[in-house]
């Protein structure tokens, strides 16, 4: 499991048999297609762009190097996309760190899991991980190489290459102070179109960086790539650089018609190799080449990068690298994002991660204090054993002795918080969560578990803490006699009159309900529904007459006016019939303008009179 180094570079292993070019690689792809599982093939195919494992001597390199700069045992270091562990299987010896890895290909995380058993490997994607912010002491590792495959970096808002997206984040993990030791493609640097590096020279100082020859990694992965090992110091607070004013590893230089980064141009002992860099050719044009002189071993190269790196590291950072470091906002933690989460609720997984779905996404839940955060999953898990306890009480077919065990465990579990972390009604505990950005009012359960006094201080254990609070609701009948009892029972299980469940119960409906209910119920003339009695002619029964004449005066209206429209319609006076003819219409038009027909219908108030009669025919 060791020696498994990923499929990096070998694209070959994933075309048909047919498609293979060669005889070698057909015998490859049927193999892998018999032994991986569906979802096994579909994940080490994913990883042929990215994948590419480092060679011991440049691992054991960036360790010497972080070492002589001050990391130490018990950091808390970050590996994304950590393959199978090489980085974390070569910390030097006596150095114990507590480890966390990211891995997308799910084969290589688990051969990282069962080689490191005390590290905390997280199989997924780092995009679709949380890791918290501001946390680790430092990241390393040998992130993903592809311009294919983009991602939008939230520093920027802007897609960028994998490789760089990895360098962007890792950044954003470590705390101020914190270093970040990765190697990445050249092209981090190389690149003409510097956004990226000038947004990482905001958050971050470049405190050493190396130039690797291309020859590094064909032993291992099979592929010539010139790459660089870059140590980032992340700033106390970013800063804002003017045109001009950024550092020299932001800007690019020419060299032979091919781009490279200054710094790169300017400090050719930072190319390791011992031919320095050149200019090739390459599959699209001419391009930097970096080559092992002769005689030149990896060992060779291993031992430059450790000395470059150090004496840079120790020249800007010191050999105490934490007397710069400011306090981790919340515990070291990444975790696999859940596709959803229960909607307004905080929610714990196996692995201790707290979420809060807003029933659309899911984010992790951040404490307002680093230290707050084991409180809160005991409030949680608080909660849920409660949850538990009132579930089984209600369960018919638990028996007592299951019931008063449950009470027991609830009041253990409360106990232990006690003693932890002190009464629920303290301030600290009840101030340990934000609801005003996670609104979880279930959490109200747990602070349900005290009674307190009207200052609000402890007065004693609720009740569930010593006895059972809830019993199992009496099976619902599937026939009764008495109409009384009905409604009863559709009362206690719905909270009203349910019409269809009350037919159904006593047998029977229209007329023959009707007269069985008799008058403990009134049909509400405004929704139609049934209602008790006695609940509808209290309370505000002057409203509801006043409602009820009102739908009276409607109906008896509405009956006149469809009385009148029909005795209309039988004497051929429908509104068709009544409609004016256009000799009509000009007709009239024309006493209006002659003022006669103002003058005929309104003659006090006419402003002329006008002889009528002079006017008609």
């Amino acid at each position: 499991m060791a020696a498994y180094s990923g499929w990096g570079g070998a694209a070959n292993a994933f075309r048909s048999p047919a498609e293979a070019p060669t005889a070698s690689w057909a015998a490859v792809s049927e193999e892998l297609s018999r032994v991986l599982s569906e979802d096994e093939y579909a994940s080490a195919r994913s990883s042929v762009l990215t994948a590419f494992y480092t060679p011991e001597p440049v691992v054991a390199a960036i360790w010497r190097a972080l070492a002589s700069a001050g990391v130490r045992p018990g950091d808390h270091v970050l590996e994304p996309g950590c393959g199978t562990g090489n980085f974390m299987r070569a910390v030097p010896d006596g150095m114990r760190i507590d480890f966390t890895g990211i891995e997308a290909d799910d084969v290589s995380a688990r051969i990282a899991s069962h080689l490191l058993p005390d590290a905390h490997i997280v199989s997924g994607p780092m995009e679709d991980c949380y890791v918290s912010p501001s946390s680790f002491d430092a990241v390393v590792g040998n992130v993903p190489y592809s311009d294919a495959i983009r991602i939008e970096d939230p520093a920027t808002g802007r897609p960028v290459p994998i490789h760089d997206w990895f360098v962007s984040q890792s950044v954003e993990a470590v705390r101020p102070g914190g270093l970040v030791a990765v190697l990445t493609s050249r092209y981090t640097l190389d690149k003409r179109d510097a956004t990226t590096r000038r947004s990482l020279a905001e958050r971050a100082e470049l405190v050493a960086a190396a130039r690797l020859p291309g020859e590094t990694f064909s032993r291992q992965a099979g592929t010539d790539v010139v790459s660089d090992v870059l140590v980032l110091r992340r700033r106390e607070r970013p800063v804002e650089l003017s045109p001009g004013e950024e550092p020299e590893w932001v800007r690019t230089a020419d060299m032979g018609g091919v781009t490279v980064n200054a710094l790169m141009a300017a400090r050719p002992e930072l190319a390791l190799g011992g031919v320095g860099m050149e200019v090739a050719s390459g599959p699209f044009g001419p391009t930097v080449a970096l080559r092992r002189a002769t005689g030149v071993t990896s060992e060779d190269v291993g031992e430059a990068l450790a000395a470059t790196l150090s004496s840079q590291l120790v020249a800007a950072v010191g050999h105490d690298v934490h007397a710069g470091m400011a306090k981790a906002l919340e515990e070291p933690r990444a975790a696999l994002r859940p596709q959803q989460a229960d909607a307004y609720v905080l929610s714990l997984d196996g692995e201790g991660n707290l979420w809060y779905g807003d029933g659309e996404s899911v984010v992790a839940f951040s404490p307002r204090r680093a230290s707050d955060m084991d409180r809160v999953r005991a409030m949680v898990s608080l909660r849920d054993r409660h949850r538990a306890t009132v579930a089984l009480e209600q369960d018919p077919s638990a028996s007592e002795a299951e019931v008063v065990a449950a009470i027991s465990a609830l009041d253990g579990a409360y106990e232990s918080f006690v003693a932890r972390y002190g009464r629920l009604c303290e301030r600290r505990n009840r101030r340990a969560i934000d609801f005003g950005a996670y609104p979880d009012y279930s959490i109200g359960r747990v602070f349900a578990l005290e009674e307190v006094d009207a200052r609000g201080r402890f007065a004693g254990k609720a009740d569930i803490l010593t006895t059972r609070v809830q019993r199992p609701e009496k099976p619902m009948p599937d026939h009764v006699d008495d109409p009384r009892e009905a409604i009863a029972v559709s009362l206690d299980r719905t909270g009203g009159v349910d019409e269809a469940l009350v037919s159904r119960l006593l047998g029977l409906s229209g007329d023959e309900l009707s007269d069985a209910l008799g008058d403990a119920v009134v049909r509400d003339p405004e929704t139609g529904r049934l209602e008790l009695a006695d609940a509808y002619l209290s309370g505000d029964v002057r409203g509801r007459l006043d409602r009820v004449r009102a739908l009276i005066r409607e109906e008896t209206a509405g009956r006149r006016d469809a009385a009148v429209s029909e005795w209309m319609e039988s004497q051929g006076l429908g509104e068709a019939a009544l409609a004016p003819s256009a000799e009509a219409a000009d007709a009239v038009a024309s006493l209006r303008r002659s003022g006669v027909w103002e003058s005929a219908l309104a003659p006090s108030s006419s402003r002329r009179a006008v002889d009528v009669a002079s006017h008609m025919e």
